[in-house]
């Protein structure tokens, strides 16, 4: 819990550690209702700058967490698209081959994050906020 020795980095570490479960918790789902099987899990984006980060994720998963040299991926897809839109390329699958790696994150099930402590948490938390 929160006491007065807690400091601003235990707060930012509970944040990632966080986010890795909320994401966890969208691939156990897509698993489960739609026989999704995840080998691995490809990340960009701001939040993938952080090593920490996917460390955790891979570690909650239990997959590998390849980045992507290019984090930030929403413009650079949109003109991949528009290329493929004028013809540039003649489909999608021409594009496989330009996501380039800047590292994998292995799981390390010696620190492995508990999940059923996250979902203990979660689930004495609900109800806590009243509907309005």
């Amino acid at each position: 819990g929160i006491t007065r020795a807690t400091s601003a980095s235990h707060l930012a570490r509970a944040t990632l550690e966080a986010i890795a479960h909320q994401v966890a918790d969208l691939v156990t789902l897509m698993s489960e209702e739609g026989g999704v099987h995840l080998p691995s899990l490809a990340v960009d984006g701001g939040a993938a700058s952080n090593g920490l980060l996917c460390q955790m994720q891979a570690d909650v998963l239990g997959v590998p967490v390849d980045r992507s040299e290019q984090l930030q991926t929403t413009g650079l897809g949109a003109a991949l698209l528009a290329g493929v839109g004028i013809g540039m390329w003649p489909s999608l699958r021409d594009l496989a081959g330009i996501r380039k790696s800047s590292g994998v994150f292995d799981p390390r099930a010696h620190h492995a994050l508990d999940r059923l402590a996250w979902r203990t948490a979660v689930n004495l938390c609900r109800g806590w906020a009243s509907a309005r």
